[in-house]
């Protein structure tokens, strides 16, 4: 299907089913699909990301997916008081991304509109985008500083698995790239190579643990993902905010990209959504409402995919998240460096 027959899918859901809803402020698209030209074809495994601003709610709904003719939605809710302050969001750099190109569905106030002229007009020039890349260096040391001790192995490995998959986001964002979730490693090996910085993609890989795992090794975890997928998928649980992803709707971006990934030579670019799916899972078997014991296969072979990265303990990770941290200033001159060679960027 082409990008823009998609969005208009997307789009056509949002006017049904949220426009019509009381406090809808607007709604605007986010995601990798606003990078692909409206000729080109959306990827089997890719949703539609749709962003929807409301007002006046006292409690945003978790992040969720919808089938709407033969397209994924992705939905994400914030609140027009969360976009208020312009200058919050044009130093955020997810938040931003999103408004720095005109992807407005649906503006009945204006805000939008007005917020995207505020930040495509300041978005690339030198000291906003070296604002929003420190805001991605915080982000990395904030949520390495969430590994807590009392926390269970699979909330231990999240804890520590998001914040080093910022680092991505730091150069991303120095690139004026879109600052994806799923893509991330694709997309900075690529800006890392236009700027003949391959050494260090191959840095962020070492914090992952991933540079000694062949394509064979991960394909045999992405099986024993698939099957825990499966099971989670089908297990009862207490509602978790990614339920969206492990769900049938979800496969497609969780399961079955990976496979594709790996299957055509690229297991370094699967390996960050491997772990965090996977630990996901087993977050699902936690919090499962009958008896765990038909779990241990998933949660062992979850603990075989973190042995092979070198993540066996609570002290692994804390050794694993001090190599993370001893790397921030050298990406802090990567992502200089980019953006003083970016020809995109306005140098004042």
């Amino acid at each position: 299907m082409k990008a823009t027959h998609a969005r208009a899918i997307a789009a056509d859901w949002v006017m049904r089913h949220e426009a019509v809803r009381s406090g809808f402020a607007g709604a605007y698209f986010i995601g990798s699909s606003v990078d692909l030209d409206g000729s080109d074809e959306l990827p089997n495994a890719s949703d539609v990301d749709v962003a929807i601003a409301v007002e006046g709610w006292s409690e945003l709904p978790h992040r969720f997916k919808v089938a709407h003719r033969d397209v994924i939605i992705e939905v994400t809710y914030l609140s027009l008081e969360h976009l208020a302050d312009r200058e919050r969001v044009l130093h955020s750099y997810h938040l931003a991304a999103g408004l720095w190109r005109n992807t407005i569905i649906c503006d009945p106030t204006g805000y939008l509109q007005k917020l995207h002229t505020l930040v495509a007009g300041l978005y690339q020039y030198e000291e906003q985008v070296r604002e929003r890349c420190a805001g991605a260096l915080h982000k990395v040391e904030d949520g390495l500083a969430g590994v807590r001790e009392d926390a269970t192995f699979a909330d231990q490995v999240l804890a520590w698995v998001f914040p080093t998959g910022v680092t991505t986001h730091v150069l991303l964002t120095a690139g004026l790239r879109n600052p994806t979730v799923r893509l991330r490693y694709g997309s900075v090996r690529a800006l890392l190579a236009e700027y003949s910085m391959n050494d260090v993609y191959l840095q962020l890989l070492d914090l992952l643990g991933v540079t000694s795992v062949s394509s064979h090794r991960m394909l045999r975890h992405v099986d024993a993902l698939e099957r825990a997928f499966n099971t989670a998928v089908a297990t009862p649980h207490r509602p978790l905010p990614f339920d969206a992803d492990i769900s049938s709707l979800g496969r497609p971006a969780a399961v079955n990209s990976l496979r594709t990934l790996v299957e055509s030579g690229r297991p370094d670019e699967a390996a960050f959504w491997v772990i965090v799916t996977f630990a996901r899972c087993c977050k699902v078997f936690h919090e499962a409402t009958r008896p765990r014991s038909s779990l241990a296969s998933h949660i062992g072979a979850f603990r075989a995919l973190t042995s092979d990265l070198g993540i066996g303990t609570l002290d692994d990770m804390r050794v694993r998240s001090a190599k993370v941290r001893d790397l921030l200033p050298d990406l802090r001159d990567a992502s200089e460096q980019i953006i003083k060679a970016n020809p995109d960027v306005i140098h004042e």
